[in-house]
């Protein structure tokens, strides 16, 4: 699952990712790509409608972080909200909780330590894990994936990825990767992850 695009960045390399992977193969599985809108209470929903409708074995969101400049794989997330510039309809919020009344961390159940040696280390692809999700809609789809996967004895994280190409230029970053070598390296994330099941 990714975000679609949202204030000046006309193109998320999420919403991307996620048309090229959309109906592809990986090793001997499908991957099943879901578009989310940059909406509190309609990502929320479709994500756990798509989470539960799909019965993924390995559920990923992915989303953008205009600040890298490598992919970040996010290893925890925190069941708060924080941000104070709205989303898409208008909401924002100085505290929350994304569900329930309880503030509570939950960690990826990719095996991070098998992706960064393959991915990073062997095939130095732009991968290293981060703790730096945050408290905007990213961390929404990133916590709702891990407490899934852990719920359901599945395998879940979160993804941040930098500006692609295209995107930089156009707003005028000087930190980006090609959209090739992100789909790249997601792709390296799910081929360890159906490595290790």
């Amino acid at each position: 699952m990714g975000y679609t695009n949202f204030g000046r960045y006309l193109w998320n390399p999420a919403e991307l990712i996620v048309e090229r992977l959309n109906g592809s193969e990986i090793g001997s599985c499908k991957v099943v790509g879901k578009k989310l809108p940059v909406s509190f209470s309609d990502a929320k929903r479709l994500a756990e409608d798509y989470l539960n409708e799909v019965d993924p074995e390995i559920a990923v969101g992915v989303g953008l972080n205009p600040s890298l400049r490598k992919v970040a794989l996010e290893l925890a997330s925190s069941n708060v909200i924080s941000f104070e510039v709205p989303d898409e309809k208008g909401f924002k919020t100085q505290f929350d909780l994304i569900e329930g009344n309880e503030i509570k961390v939950v960690k990826t159940s990719l095996p991070v330590s098998r992706i960064v040696r393959s991915c990073s280390i062997e095939r130095n692809l732009p991968l290293r894990p981060t703790v730096g999700i945050g408290s905007y809609l990213c961390n929404v789809l990133g916590y709702l994936v891990m407490s899934w996967a852990r719920e359901n004895n599945r395998y879940g994280g979160f993804i941040h990825v930098p500006p692609h190409t295209d995107l930089a230029i156009k707003v005028g970053l000087n930190n980006f990767l090609s959209l090739n070598e992100i789909v790249e390296v997601i792709k390296c994330v799910l081929e360890e992850t159906i490595r290790e099941i």
